[in-house]
């Protein structure tokens, strides 16, 4: 089936713990990130002088989504489709021309029937097929416009606006990487497409625990295992792109243009997050060679750009029983990325490395991620960093609202003032050297969904992209603000109304 059977084995054991009521999948919020306890850093956190030219980015693009959410109120229109009932069909028209969808960015046959309910009367069966197949197909080849432009050719524009992009990666669902190839895509960019296929899915689980089997093949049933699986992708981007450090990620359906403050505000990001790993390799390089005091001043620079926050009795105390030299080391990690001392000893001991220079590689070694985070305008609620208490003692996460009890949810992430940035908009993540760069066996990023399949209620193992990019037990992490203007989700049809090319584009 293309699945890996130890990571199926965990996923069972994790599943079956949580139904039989041994294990929460909530996480417990100690506190949010914002600005006064610099878990969030401002947009300009890095001084300008030292921002390098953007280069060495590869736009990651997960494209896989399907549109049902998109087009959920279309479901009575679809369903009418697929009877007979041309009747029906011209009232649920009229309905939604109520609603506006006369204004809604729709295929030029779906706009048709809106503007003109009665023309439904005369569909063929072939043309109700044709109709219904344009609400099924990958979100990504949906217009977003009333001019028609999909969501994929959105993203050609966007990337041939912005610096330092020298390769595109979609990733597109299994067996469509030729639909997608037929499309014109030439932006002066190189394309590369990847299938989100069986090596990242799961099986579905009964609610007792063991795979759910179809009743006439007796087979398990696979379904995705979640867009963190998407981190295995990442190396083969590297390999693709040639000399490319980093992947710029950004969901299929946020729509931001090409206008001059939308660049700017998106190389700025690129520009930090390019300088920050350039640091951090430094740092890298110094140790493997033994020569810590050559990276003292990439220290002082990363804590000016990222430190200042205040410190506890505990984390100085820690800092001063180190050897001189690598202090300025453990200050980065505890003061800039923000580690707990007590997650550093409990990494320390269950990975058997001593706290030395040994221990600092392996700190600085974890990937380097930043996290474009937008300002919450006051009823947002989403992917909210936090710190969280986890078995490994306490992280800072993206985390999303699944993993919050309603306590921890009415306390924190309903409150603006406590939730003041949601929603990553943009990630940079370097792309790593390594297969297990994170470590999907003791990660405690993952959720348990439970759905209806085929009449039954089925359960999987599920992983969420940016909660494991955005933590710091597996990264090196940071949250900056992003301005807004970034920020245009289009999850339902009424977010595209009566938007053109013109008003992205210019």
């Amino acid at each position: 089936m293309g699945l890996d059977p130890e990571e199926v084995l965990i996923h069972q054991r994790r599943l079956q713990e949580v139904l039989d009521g041994r294990r929460e999948v909530t996480l417990k919020i100690l506190d949010t990130c914002r600005f006064e306890n610099h878990g969030i850093l401002p947009s300009e956190w890095l001084p300008s002088q030292w921002s390098p030219s953007v280069e060495g980015f590869v736009a990651f693009i997960p494209a896989a989504g399907a549109s049902s959410r998109y087009y959920g109120p279309l479901d009575t229109l679809r369903y009418l489709l697929k009877s007979a009932d041309r009747s029906g069909l011209v009232e649920a028209l009229r309905e939604l021309h109520k609603q506006g969808a006369d204004e809604w960015s729709l295929p030029a046959s779906l706009a048709s029937l809106v503007a003109d309910p009665k023309k439904a009367l005369l569909l063929t069966p072939e043309e109700c097929k044709a109709l219904i197949y344009e609400t099924e197909v990958p979100k990504a080849l949906l217009p977003c416009t009333k001019d028609g432009m999909t969501f994929y050719e959105m993203k050609l524009k966007e990337h041939q606006s912005l610096t330092g992009i020298n390769h595109q990666a979609f990733v597109v669902p299994t067996g469509q990487t030729e639909i997608f190839n037929k499309i014109p895509g030439n932006n002066g960019l190189d394309i590369s497409f990847l299938e989100q296929g069986p090596s990242l899915s799961t099986v579905r689980f009964t609610s007792s625990g063991q795979p759910w089997r179809d009743p006439d093949t007796g087979g398990a049933s696979l379904v995705p295992a979640g867009h963190g699986t998407l981190v295995r992708l990442f190396r083969s981007c590297g390999k693709m792109s040639g000399s490319c450090h980093s992947l710029f990620i950004r969901n299929i359906d946020n729509v931001m243009g090409t206008s001059e403050p939308v660049v700017k505000a998106t190389e700025n990001f690129l520009s930090g997050h390019q300088w920050l790993l350039a640091q951090v390799k430094v740092i890298r390089k110094a140790l493997l060679d033994d020569c810590i005091e050559e990276c003292h001043k990439v220290c002082i620079d990363l804590l000016h750009a990222l430190g200042g926050r205040s410190m506890s009795q505990e984390s100085k105390s820690f800092i001063e029983s180190q050897p001189k030299e690598t202090q300025p080391l453990w200050m980065v990690q505890i003061d800039g990325f923000q580690m707990d001392c007590a997650l550093i000893h409990n990494i320390a001991e269950i990975k058997g490395i001593s706290l030395d220079e040994s221990m600092l590689a392996w700190l600085f070694n974890r990937p380097v991620n930043t996290l474009g985070q937008v300002p919450n305008s006051g009823d947002d609620v989403g992917g909210t960093p936090a710190w969280v208490e986890t078995p490994m003692g306490k992280v800072k996460v993206c985390l999303e609202v699944p993993h919050a009890s309603q306590q921890d949810f009415d306390t924190f992430l309903a409150d603006p003032k406590k939730a003041t940035h949601f929603n990553p908009v943009f990630v940079g993540a370097e792309i790593p050297n390594s297969d297990d760069a994170y470590d999907h066996g003791s990660s405690p990023f993952w959720l348990m969904a439970k759905k209806k399949y085929q009449g039954d209620n089925v359960y999987y193992h599920e992983t969420i992209l940016y909660e494991l990019l955005g933590n710091n037990l597996e990264a090196n992490a940071i949250f900056v603000e992003v301005p807004r203007l970034v920020f245009n989700p289009h999850k339902v049809l009424a977010d595209s109304a009566g938007r053109n090319n013109t008003h992205w584009l210019s």
